[in-house]
């Protein structure tokens, strides 16, 4: 075993997935697979001992109070097979939860492993999908993780790219968050380049609405109480809204704040808060 791999492990972080450019693909290697709503992290195995990962470090217990940490935990040190996990193989996926502002999928796919990918500390690179699938049945994973079905491979373009993220999500009565586009090969750094395609409903920034409204937006009011959350402050609608306007502010100067927050107080927006946004940060009833 090479004995720069604990060294490696410590170096590895997920990478970050810039928005697609919109511009056509067509790539032997490419697939486009789901975009799942949850908490970016990964299962490594380090000196002999499988350990739960964050995107970017080992987690500890001064993390288990931290929204999804526990259950994540649990699973990785209760999951036999994973013991079986090659040293020189990251799995990275996302873990979906409740109570954080993410999507509420179906029952059987909350608290669960959606594999995105694996990385070969050995190689430094990613796994081809037909190598991880290889390993993956190799270690009898196939039950204790959810693999993401290919929507479509070869090429995308925008309309493609547009229609694939407002399809129903494969995981739950309601739309994707969006899609994401994986392109395998060597000319790559850690030999994958992958980019991110957001359904119109979890944008930042509306693409039908014009003016200040296309700003006033689902996914500001739950970027904003993800962010209240974390640092323990009162999710009330004035919070949230302020907290809104804020981050818009921090990206773009072409409105004013007094402006921001009117518009935010419209009728349908307070709706909006109360029926959709705040239940997803509701902590599943026992």
């Amino acid at each position: 075993m090479d004995t720069n791999l604990n060294d490696r492990n410590k170096e590895f972080k997920f990478m970050h997935i810039p928005e697609y450019t919109e511009q056509p693909r067509a790539y032997k290697n490419l697939f486009v697979f789901e975009k799942i709503d949850g908490g970016n992290c990964s299962v490594r195995k380090e000196k002999g001992i499988i350990a739960p990962h964050s995107r970017s470090r080992r987690l500890t217990q001064q993390d288990l109070g931290s929204f999804y940490f526990r259950n994540f935990f649990d699973w990785t040190y209760s999951t036999l097979e994973l013991q079986d996990l090659p040293e020189d193989k990251i799995l990275c996926g996302e873990w979906t939860h409740y109570g954080f502002g993410h999507i509420c999928y179906n029952p059987e796919y909350m608290d669960r492993f959606f594999l995105l990918g694996v990385f070969d500390k050995s190689k430094e690179r990613y796994l081809h999908p037909n190598e991880t699938d290889n390993l993956i049945n190799s270690l009898n994973l196939d039950d204790k993780i959810v693999r993401l079905p290919v929507l479509c491979r070869g090429d995308i373009n925008k309309e493609l790219a547009d229609e694939l993220s407002k399809e129903p999500s494969n995981f739950y009565n309601g739309p994707k968050e969006g899609i994401v586009i994986h392109k395998y090969g060597l000319s790559f750094k850690q030999g994958l380049r992958m980019e991110k395609h957001f359904n119109p409903e979890f944008r930042e920034i509306g693409d039908i609405k014009t003016g200040i409204e296309r700003y006033v937006t689902r996914r500001r009011l739950v970027k904003a109480a993800q962010n209240l959350r974390t640092y323990g402050k009162n999710l009330n609608f004035e919070n949230v809204i302020s907290a809104a306007v804020n981050y818009i502010l921090r990206d773009s100067k072409e409105y004013k704040k007094e402006d921001l927050l009117e518009a935010f107080l419209e009728p349908e927006i307070k709706t909006l808060f109360f029926e959709k946004i705040i239940p997803l940060f509701k902590k599943k009833e026992k």
